[in-house]
């Protein structure tokens, strides 16, 4: 699972990457030509949703999360791990249903054919790739309580 969220924390990066050229280009070709790029807001939109949805999962993967430690701390082990299960679990549950409805989401909107206005390009393949992002951030997250529920010890 880690090759494959590094793999689209690549292409997260990339779509970052090019939704900064845009933007400047934009910028540069409207003060300098009075010439904007007229598709700018919409791949913007579409470029950012890539970014965040493939992101996602490698962001799970190296606990890129924020945590607070501090009262944790201060429970024994057996408490630290049963609270980290029982988060665990949650978030699993939760971060797939989230997917599942996304992906549905994305299901309705390519039915009725919504496309950005200024450049007329589907919005549900990028509705599409934040719901294949949320599921592998789901799947990282379940082979971590796995691993949690394995090794006996606190994950992280």
């Amino acid at each position: 699972m880690g090759r494959i969220s590094l793999w689209l924390n690549n292409i997260a990066a990339l779509s970052l990457f090019v939704t900064m050229v845009l933007v400047v280009g934009n910028i540069l070709l409207r003060v300098l030509f009075n010439n904007p790029i007229k598709v700018t807001y919409d791949f913007v939109g579409f470029f950012t949703a890539i970014a965040i949805g493939l992101a996602l999962a490698y962001c799970a993967f190296e606990d890129g999360h924020i945590s607070i430690n501090i009262l944790m701390q201060r429970f024994p082990k057996w408490l630290q791990k049963g609270i980290d299960v029982i988060i665990g679990l949650i978030s699993v549950i939760l971060i797939l249903v989230v997917a599942y409805y996304v992906a549905q989401y994305a299901y309705t909107i390519s039915l009725r054919g919504e496309v950005g206005l200024s450049s007329g390009v589907p919005h549900a393949p990028f509705i599409y790739l934040i719901a294949l992002g949320l599921g592998l951030m789901g799947l990282v997250v379940l082979g971590k309580l796995l691993s949690l529920l394995s090794n006996g010890g606190r994950q992280g």
